[in-house]
Formats: structure tokens, C-alpha cells, sequence
């Protein structure tokens, strides 16, 4: 079974294990949009015992303006903008090992200032979390995805891990108040343009300056074409 609504006025809600005998294995796209009064997701013991996945779905919990905290069960995957607009939401404890966010996942949470780290960095995954004071990525992060940090005013000093390959166009764009951008390892990164007419064009790129990098960060834009940056070399085939 999988939830598809609720009453908007509840203010707290435990996610059942199972239904007459029948297991909940998943919660559907906008099932509690809006419930503007929800503070509270609790999940049944029984479902942190999951071994397939237990899906989030998309918009699932769209604009719940109380709710403050969730912990995630250990098999869970996040659906596109699951907790878009969350704006009291101050703390996210995701299942040990990390689990798959989608795209726009936590964006707009304006409060959020505590969230383990994820395996994935996803398009926009925390744009507008005004509050986030770091990057809350693990070691197998590759990439940091188009407008992942966009607009997060509260990133002042942050560090870019050697295992990082790509900064995609615009991850960090609005971020004003970034002072310094520090690289594990600054040698061999390159700006790329992703406009067809700059195809194949790759500009070398100096990132011993933090003050620099914190600058050229935050003022990502459209105006010369949609930059990335990139490493020469992979760290993972």
C-alpha cells in the first residue's frame, strides 16, 4: 500500500507498517501537501527493518510550514521536492549510508540547519536553505549538481574535498555571503561553457585565492553562458 492523503488539519502522523495485514512500502506524491498544522512524522518500528525500499514521493510533503524534524527509515529514497517549502524544518536525520534525494529534495527549507550528509548531491537539492551553515556531503560525492547550494545565505567558509570532480552551473550562485572557497586540491580544474558554441572550449582556472573562489561561486549566471567546472581527471570510473 502506499499513503495518498491525510487530513490536513493533523497535527501529528505515524506511518503505519502495514494496513489490514498489507505492507506500506511507500508515501505518494503530494499525500500531505499542505497540512499546514503537521509538526510531527514518526514511522513505525517495523518499517526500519525494510529491506526493499520505502519510496517518498514527489511534492510528498509540499509546504508543511509546522513541521520541524524527521527522521528517515534506513531504506528510504526521497522523491523531486519531497520537503520543498518546509520552512520551520530544522533538522533531517537520514538513514546511516545516505540514502538517494531527488532533485529539489529540500529546497526552500529556510530553517533547516542540521541534515547527515548524502551520497548524491542533486539539482537544487537545498537551493534557497537560507539557514545551512555547511555542505553536507560524504566522501562519495562526486559532483555537486546545478543550483545545489543556490541561494544558501548561510554558507560563509567552505571547503571543496579533493574528491569532488564537477561544480555544475550555478551550484553556488547567490550565495553573497561566501567569503572563502577553499580547495583540497586546486591544480587541474577547468571552466567549461555548456553552450553549443563554446563546445569543446576549456578555460584553465587558478583556485589558490579563496576570496576569489567565494566570488566567482556566487556570481555563477547566465550572462557569457551556463559555466561549470570541472577536473581532468576522475576520481571514479
Amino acid at each position: 500500500l502506499t499513503i495518498i492523503d491525510c487530513e490536513k488539519d493533523a497535527t501529528r502522523i505515524l506511518i503505519p507498517a502495514a494496513v489490514d495485514g498489507r505492507p506500506v512500502v511507500g508515501i505518494g506524491d503530494r499525500a500531505f501537501e499542505n497540512c499546514l498544522m503537521l509538526e510531527e512524522v514518526d514511522f513505525h518500528e517495523d518499517l526500519w527493518l525494510l529491506d526493499e525500499r520505502f519510496e517518498i514521493g514527489g511534492n510528498a510533503f509540499l509546504s508543511c510550514i509546522s513541521l520541524r524534524e524527521i527522521e528517515l527509515p534506513r531504506t528510504v529514497s526521497v522523491g523531486h521536492g519531497a520537503f520543498l517549502e518546509c520552512r520551520a524544518l530544522r533538522r533531517v536525520v537520514l538513514p546511516p549510508g545516505g540514502c538517494y534525494v531527488a532533485p529539489y529534495g529540500f529546497a526552500r527549507c529556510s530553517s533547516l540547519r542540521e541534515i547527515t550528509p548524502l551520497n548524491l548531491i542533486s539539482e537544487g537539492v537545498f537551493s534557497e536553505c537560507t539557514s545551512l551553515p555547511y555542505l553536507p556531503i560524504t566522501e562519495w560525492v562526486d559532483e555537486i549538481e546545478e543550483s545545489a547550494f543556490e541561494h544558501c545565505d548561510s554558507l560563509v567558509e567552505i571547503t571543496i574535498p579533493h574528491h569532488i570532480t564537477r561544480i555544475e552551473a550555478l551550484a553556488f550562485r547567490g550565495c553573497y555571503n561566501l567569503k572563502r572557497v577553499t580547495f583540497e586540491r586546486p591544480g587541474g580544474w577547468y571552466e567549461t561553457n555548456r553552450y553549443a558554441i563554446y563546445e569543446g572550449k576549456r578555460f584553465p582556472l587558478d583556485l589558490d585565492d579563496p576570496a576569489k573562489n567565494a566570488h566567482d561561486l556566487a556570481y555563477m549566471d547566465f550572462d557569457d553562458g551556463v559555466r561549470a567546472w570541472e577536473k581532468t581527471t576522475k576520481r571514479r570510473l
